[in-house]
């Protein structure tokens, strides 16, 4: 059984993702999670999509130090849901070697949150990304 940890976005909050990967590994953590995306409107986040240099240090602290990403955050399913809006994360995840793409169900309409969470992860799938429901006490699905 895998007992290595990962460390929480909301832990570093305040830094990149290259000094969070570089923290990440001082500490023993084998993994981290990222938010290269914000998470709403003026959101706090940790560019990487389309920053090519910081890309580049990301990947090479991955190498050097041996510290793997987790997971993404955060999709969003609102009722006006697009999947393939969310393409260049999915390639981030793929490029940087991410296991899960954290989702917040964002909907109150079941059956058209459920079709686009099933297009999510179908799109998702070549990418060799999940698609993780988080559940959060501010989004229309509070809990499972």
């Amino acid at each position: 059984m895998d007992k290595s940890y990962s460390l929480a976005y909301l832990t570093a909050c305040h830094v990149d993702a290259v000094t969070a990967l570089r923290i990440a590994a001082d500490l023993g953590y084998r993994h981290v999670s990222l938010r290269p995306v914000p998470n709403g409107s003026g959101g706090a986040f940790q560019p990487l999509i389309d920053e090519p240099a910081i890309l580049r240090e990301a990947l090479a602290v991955q190498r050097d130090r041996g510290v793997t990403v987790f997971d993404l955050e955060i999709v969003r399913i609102g009722a006006n849901f697009d999947p393939q809006a969310w393409r260049p994360l999915m390639e981030l995840g793929q490029t940087l070697g991410a296991r899960a793409v954290l989702v917040a169900a964002d909907d109150r309409e079941p059956a058209r949150l459920a079709d686009h969470y099933a297009r999510l992860c179908e799109l998702m799938r070549p990418y060799g990304l999940t698609a993780d429901l988080e559940f959060m006490p501010w989004t229309a699905v509070r809990t499972r």
